[in-house]
């Protein structure tokens, strides 16, 4: 094979490359409505008829675990994968309340330590961190 060809194949394989990679892939299309798509994260208004009702909120929607849309997924497999996480989604919802609450608790006792001055001055970098945002 000549340089030239060479260089073509090599060409022509990364412009496809790029070019599909842009593209959003199957698995992270979840399904269909009224013959649009939507990605993995977004929302439907309602959902299928037969489907079994979830205790979970719709708008609340549960994303697959990292790489499990790549793996070519059936509905079912979806579905299942659903369920077990709506099953423990109340307790990680719970742990998660309980860590914030106790990293609030930890950063108060942290600031008890510091002198009225370095309050003060803590203080003043919290507010000028928020007035950049």
């Amino acid at each position: 094979m000549s340089l030239v060809n060479r260089l073509s194949v090599v060409a022509l394989t990364l412009g496809l490359v790029v070019g599909l990679g842009s593209l959003p892939s199957v698995a992270q299309i979840t399904g269909t409505q009224k013959g649009t798509t939507k990605a993995k994260g977004e929302s439907s208004p309602s959902s299928k008829a037969g489907e079994e009702e979830t205790s979970a909120p719709i708008a609340k929607r549960i994303a697959l675990p990292r790489y499990f849309g790549q793996v070519a997924l059936s509905q079912q497999q979806r579905d299942q994968i659903a369920k077990v996480q709506r099953k423990h989604q109340a307790r990680l919802e719970e742990l998660e309340r309980e860590i914030e609450q106790t990293k609030a608790t930890m950063l108060g006792e942290c600031e008890a330590v510091l002198t009225p001055v370095q309050r003060q001055l803590l203080s003043d970098l919290r507010k000028a961190e928020k007035s950049k945002k």
